[in-house]
């Protein structure tokens, strides 16, 4: 028998699910409105406001993975774990990218045909639809995912310490990113997102424990939560005047705020 619903996790992902909303709603309002408008500034600030989106997505991937497969992983899992990710992630994106391919060009040129070699080299990246970049971040986790339940369920301080080594592994890749190579297509990479699905997977391995704690420290959470996401905001505003700040500011905010922001919708 699985582990009992937690409801809360639809409730997450409706908050979720209104932040992709309000980004891509806003979006056109903040490219076409005057910026002497008063109306310009509330689109402004909801479209940013909402950039906790993906990663609150990636942390509630990592919750609901470990929490219902922690305490029943064996390694005979790991093909049937495959198989169900092959049948309803792999598959639909390839038919979702087919159709998208497909509809780009009748939209653009009036006209389609289909070059499996150039739709194939669109596949990795997730460059065949807008937004399809998100299921190969995904699919990056799903596949370190039997590798991750297995060190934590082995070495007991890799589970103790995971959202700590989450946060480390993306240091690690930061400053590599930022001092020895930039990697071209960062934003695709799973390791740009470590610390939420990390976090995340900490908090789904003890989920009681951890919802305790994020009610007792609810205030603390919420404020940092707030002004993690006015940094972020502020970090966007100061770019559109040309003044832009260190690079690590932002990327402190943003992580800062994806992480806080799904720790607050926790509770």
């Amino acid at each position: 028998m699985g582990k009992e619903k937690v409801v809360e996790f639809e409730v997450f992902r409706a908050f979720a699910i209104i932040a992709v909303v309000l980004i891509h709603s806003t979006s056109r309002g903040v490219t076409v409105l005057d910026h002497e408008s008063m109306i310009y500034w509330v689109f402004y600030f909801l479209n940013k406001i909402s950039l906790f989106a993906v990663p609150s997505f990636i942390f509630m991937s990592g919750v609901v993975l470990f929490y219902t497969y922690y305490d029943k992983w064996k390694p005979k899992d790991i093909i049937p774990f495959y198989m169900k990710r092959l049948k309803f992630i792999l598959v639909p994106y390839l038919v979702v990218s087919l159709l998208y391919y497909i509809f780009n060009q009748r939209l653009y040129y009036d006209s389609w045909t289909i070059d499996w070699g150039h739709f194939l080299m669109l596949l990795p990246l997730g460059h065949a639809g807008f937004h399809l970049y998100y299921i190969i971040i995904i699919l990056q986790f799903y596949f370190l995912f039997p590798f991750l339940i297995f060190l934590v369920k082995k070495y007991p301080l890799v589970k103790r310490y995971f959202a700590l080594i989450g946060l480390g592994l993306y240091l690690a890749f930061y400053m590599v990113n930022k001092f020895y190579y930039q990697f071209p297509y960062r934003p695709t990479m799973c390791f740009t997102y470590f610390i939420f699905f990390f976090l995340g997977a900490s908090v789904g391995m003890n989920y009681k424990k951890a919802l305790a704690v994020l009610i007792k420290y609810r205030v603390w959470v919420s404020a940092i939560a707030l002004a993690a996401g006015l940094g972020v905001v502020g970090y966007y505003f100061m770019a559109d005047l040309k003044r832009v700040g260190p690079g690590y500011l932002f990327d402190l905010s943003f992580n800062a705020y994806g992480a806080f922001a799904s720790l607050f919708m926790v509770w």
